[in-house]
C-alpha cells in the first residue's frame, strides 16, 4: 500500500510506493538502452498484452487505435478515498496516497520521438492530455493533476516506447502552493504574463508563436530548464480552447529541438502539463525541462523550416540516394562540397564539412549525423557559424511511393542578421532553395527507374 509521508522540515508530502520496486528495471545497471531485459516484449507497442484495459483511445480511420491511456501496473497513486492524514508518533505523519496513476501511450511507433510528431499528432495529443485532465477534475478526492514525459532510463523511464505518466494526486503540491502565493506578492499584474512580455526580447529567449513563449528562466533551478508561457491568461489548463491548446503543445515539442543535443547519453525529462482543480487558480503555465545547450549570446532561433515531397519510388530506393552523405552536392544547389573529419563516412558520429554558397554568401557549415534510421530519419547537429539541427525523415506514402520531409531549426549569430537574417534568411530564401533541392532530388529517384 502507497503512503503520503510528511517532511516536517519542508512541510512537504513524500510518496513511498513500495510495489514499484517489483520492478525489473529499478536495479539495473547504468547503461543506454532502456530497458533491463529488451527481449521482453514491449507492452505498449499493439498487439501487446489485452489485460491492460484502456480509460480513453484516439483512433484512426481505420479503427486502430493511435493514443491510448491505461492504469499503470505499478501505480503509485491508487484508491478513491479522500486523503486523511494519521499521526504515527511525534515526528512520523502519514496518509494512504489514494488518486490515480495512468499510461498515456501517445504512439503505436516504439522507434519514434515527440519531436518527430506532425502538428496533427501534437493537437491528437494535446486535446486528449485535456481531456484526461478534465476527468481527474471531476472526481472528488483528486485535487491536482501533472503530466510528465521521461525519455532516457537516467531520466526515469523503465521502457523506450514514447509514453507519458499522468498523475492524480489527493493533495496540492508545496511547489504549486508556493507558486500561488508569489502570484498574490507579485504587484504588477500576472507574474507569467509580465516575465512573457520582457523575456520575449532577451538573450533567454528560445522560442515563441501565437500560443507560447518559450525561454530560459532568469530564476532557473536546475541546469537547462525551459519555461513553456501561454499567451493567454486563463485560469485553468482545461479552459484553453483547442487552437491555445495545441499551439502550446507544438512550442512543447519544438522547445528542445533548438538547443542543439551534443553526442551524451540521451536521458530528457519534460515536466509537462499541471493542474489543480476546483479552484479559482492564477495563470497556470505548463514547464519543459531538457538537458540542452542554451541559446548563446545574441543569437536568435530561426522558426522551424519542414519543407516535403512525395516521390514515386519506394523507400529503400530514396534512402540508397540520400545515403551517400558526400553525394547530397548532386541535388542540394546550396552545398558545394562536402569533406569529412576522419574515416567515418556513415552512422551516427559522423562530422563533416560542408562548403555552402548562398548567392554572395559563402561559409562552411559543420555538421554531425546524430540519428542514423536506415530507411527512416537521418539527423544532423550544425555547430559552426550557423547552428541548430535538421533531419530528413523517410515513410511510405500510401501510393507505393515515398515522403521524403525535410526539417530544419538554425540559429543564426547577430552579425548575420539575428532574428531579420532568421526571418527572410531562413523563411524567404533558405525554404525556397530547399523546395527547389527536393524537387531535383525527386527527379533525381524517378530517373533511375
Amino acid at each position: 500500500m502507497s503512503q503520503l509521508r510528511l517532511n516536517l522540515l519542508t512541510g512537504r508530502w513524500v510518496t513511498i510506493v513500495p510495489d514499484r520496486a517489483n520492478r525489473t528495471t529499478d536495479f539495473a545497471p547504468r547503461a543506454t538502452q532502456v530497458e533491463s531485459d529488451p527481449d521482453l516484449a514491449c507492452p505498449f507497442c499493439p498487439g501487446a498484452d489485452p489485460s491492460d484495459p484502456s480509460l480513453a483511445e484516439v483512433h484512426d480511420a481505420s479503427g486502430e487505435w493511435t493514443m491510448r491511456v491505461v492504469e499503470n501496473r505499478y501505480p503509485a497513486f491508487v484508491g478513491d478515498d479522500t486523503m486523511a492524514v494519521h499521526n504515527l508518533g511525534p515526528v512520523h505523519v502519514m496518509a494512504e496516497a489514494s488518486g490515480t496513476h495512468e499510461v498515456f501511450v501517445f504512439t503505436r511507433d516504439h522507434d519514434t520521438r515527440l519531436e518527430r510528431f506532425t502538428d496533427d499528432v501534437i493537437s491528437s495529443l494535446m486535446l486528449m492530455l485535456r481531456d484526461r485532465f478534465r476527468a481527474h477534475s471531476s472526481t472528488p478526492h483528486i485535487r491536482y493533476t501533472q503530466a510528465i514525459v521521461n525519455h532516457g532510463r537516467e531520466a526515469g523511464a523503465s521502457l523506450a516506447h514514447p509514453h507519458g505518466q499522468l498523475l492524480g494526486l489527493p493533495f496540492v503540491p508545496g511547489e504549486i502552493l508556493e507558486e500561488e502565493r508569489a502570484f498574490e506578492r507579485f504587484k504588477g499584474g500576472c507574474i507569467v504574463c509580465t516575465t512573457s512580455g520582457v523575456e520575449e526580447s532577451s538573450e533567454r529567449f528560445v522560442l515563441s508563436n501565437d500560443s507560447a513563449v518559450v525561454i530560459c528562466p532568469f530564476w532557473s533551478s536546475s541546469p537547462y530548464e525551459l519555461l513553456v508561457m501561454p499567451r493567454t491568461h486563463h485560469q485553468h489548463i482545461t479552459d484553453c480552447s483547442d487552437d491555445e491548446l495545441v499551439g502550446v503543445g507544438i512550442a512543447i515539442r519544438d522547445s528542445p529541438v533548438p538547443l542543439a543535443c551534443p553526442p551524451l547519453p540521451q536521458a530528457h525529462h519534460h515536466g509537462g502539463l499541471r493542474a489543480r482543480h476546483r479552484r479559482d487558480d492564477q495563470h497556470r503555465r505548463p514547464r519543459g525541462r531538457r538537458r540542452r545547450d542554451p541559446p548563446r549570446g545574441r543569437d536568435r532561433l530561426m522558426p522551424g523550416i519542414r519543407v516535403s515531397v512525395d516521390i514515386d519510388a519506394p523507400v529503400q530506393t530514396v534512402w540508397d540516394v540520400v545515403e551517400p552523405v558526400e553525394r547530397h552536392v548532386d541535388w542540394m544547389a546550396d552545398a558545394v562540397a562536402i569533406r569529412f573529419v576522419g574515416t567515418q563516412t556513415r552512422g551516427v558520429g559522423t562530422e563533416f564539412f560542408c562548403d555552402t554558397k548562398v548567392g554572395p554568401i559563402k561559409l562552411v557549415d559543420r555538421m554531425t549525423i546524430t540519428a542514423w534510421e536506415p530507411g527512416r530519419v537521418m539527423g544532423v547537429t550544425h555547430t559552426g557559424v550557423v547552428t541548430g539541427t535538421g533531419e530528413f525523415t523517410l515513410e511510405p506514402n500510401g501510393s507505393g511511393g515515398t515522403r521524403f520531409t525535410w526539417t530544419e531549426r538554425l540559429v543564426f549569430p547577430w552579425w548575420l542578421g539575428g532574428p531579420l537574417g532568421a526571418l527572410v534568411g531562413g523563411q524567404v530564401v533558405m525554404k525556397a532553395i530547399w523546395r527547389r533541392n527536393l524537387r531535383v532530388l525527386k527527379k533525381l529517384v524517378e530517373s533511375r527507374g
